[in-house]
């Protein structure tokens, strides 16, 4: 048996493999250094008899004092069900780390272990593959856990995934297509987009940013995310067009005017009925001139990648004074017919915490995805002497784990 451990796999050979194995991730994709151009990569890989067994971008932070943290990001990509093949890899891809002086890899993989609908959270919560984590550890990796919590890991183990097919609007609930509709009726219209929309989208970005009182990425990592995912990549943008939703308005005063022409004269309760539509009309028609008069049209924007098979919605801004027109509903209702048209066959909403008891759970919820569970984060210790002090939170090494989060914001 012939076996050659690859320190530079070609980014052809990486990619090729990662988009034929069925734990393909837009992270593991040459794209994704590209996009963290910050960090030193590697592309690396595992023949066996001259056959690509195993690969994996993996991701280098700098620590200092000539130490370093590497990632691989939903990686590596290989058979899980193949002992051989995970010992020989985490064996060799540890010599290798370790020549690189990193103290740790980090990897988690693009593993499901469970997709449970709503109404089985419990399910979702108590999810294991022992087997698989027993057999990781058996290469030299310490699992981490299963946490709950988004905090407790870099990427997200409990993730909002919504099955894609034909009619798939079907699965929305009554309520969910009612703010749809609502939306239109608002005059809110949804622009598909490259760069062109990347002024439109860090304007929103920074809305959130105020908000939620934190710092998102620049615009240079935005441009950079949408230019290396190019063909599977987009921003959608959130208007309103305030002279449609006035003319829809006036298009329901005429409706309602001509009703109450036909009106019987002694229909009183349903004469009533149309006064109380013409009176939220017309405050709506006052709330659409004010605001046309004091706001811009820009209301919320959200930048979407696809694999070809699940599209994944990684950042999304809203201006709050634009809540009540539902700009996030259709956004997102957008965003499926365009991975739809993709041919996706998921919309990766995004992560959640797996309690299952906040604000972020309830929006999403709202379409009625699925909840997908990952198996979760791993260590590799690479220099095993220096290991325990970044396993007791090394302060540097808690830094760069913060960098590598990103916020999902809705």
């Amino acid at each position: 048996m012939n076996i050659e451990f690859v320190e530079h796999l070609s980014e052809c050979e990486l990619n090729e493999f990662v988009m034929h194995s069925p734990y393909k991730s837009i992270y593991q994709m040459s794209c994704w250094a590209q996009v963290k151009k910050t960090w030193e990569h590697a592309y690396v890989g595992l023949r066996i008899d001259d056959k690509l067994q195993a690969a994996g971008m993996i991701l280098f932070r700098n620590l200092g004092a000539g130490l370093k943290m590497a990632y691989m990001t939903r990686g590596p990509i290989l058979d899980y069900s193949d002992d051989k093949v995970l010992k020989i890899f985490f064996s060799e891809v540890k010599k290798y780390c370790r020549k690189r002086k990193a103290i740790v890899l980090k990897f988690d993989p693009n593993i499901k272990i469970a997709t449970c609908e709503l109404n089985e959270k419990q399910k979702a919560q108590e999810a294991r593959n022992d087997e698989l984590v027993n057999r990781l550890e058996n290469c030299g990796a310490q699992f981490l856990g299963y946490h709950l919590e988004l905090s407790k890991a870099i990427q997200p183990r409990f993730q909002m995934n919504f099955p894609l097919e034909e009619n798939f609007e079907n699965r929305f609930s009554s309520k969910q297509k009612k703010k749809i509709k609502e939306a239109v009726q608002k005059g809110v219209v949804v622009i598909e987009g490259g760069l062109e929309c990347l002024n439109d989208f860090i304007q929103v970005i920074h809305c959130t940013e105020r908000r939620k009182g934190i710092a998102l990425r620049n615009e240079e990592y935005f441009a950079d995310m949408l230019k290396a995912y190019d063909g599977h990549s987009t921003f959608l943008v959130a208007k309103i067009d305030y002279q449609k939703a006035l003319q829809n308005c006036q298009n329901e005063l005429d409706l309602i005017d001509k009703q109450m022409c036909e009106l019987p004269f002694a229909a009183n309760k349903k004469r009533n009925e149309l006064e109380r539509k013409i009176e939220k009309i017309n405050k709506e028609i006052a709330m659409l001139e004010k605001d046309q008069k004091e706001l811009g049209s820009l209301a919320s924007a959200l930048l979407l990648v696809d694999d070809g098979t699940t599209a994944e919605l990684l950042y999304s801004g809203l201006d709050e004074r634009y809540r009540r027109y539902l700009p996030a509903y259709i956004l997102r209702y957008e965003g499926m017919k365009w991975a739809y048209r993709k041919g996706c066959k998921y919309f990766n909403f995004g992560g959640v915490q797996g309690t299952f008891d906040d604000g972020l759970f309830e929006f999403k919820s709202s379409f009625n995805p699925c909840i997908d569970v990952y198996l979760g984060e791993f260590d590799l210790p690479c220099i095993d002497f220096i290991y325990p002090l970044w396993a007791h939170g090394l302060p540097l090494a808690k830094k760069a784990i913060r960098s590598l989060r990103y916020i999902k914001i809705d």
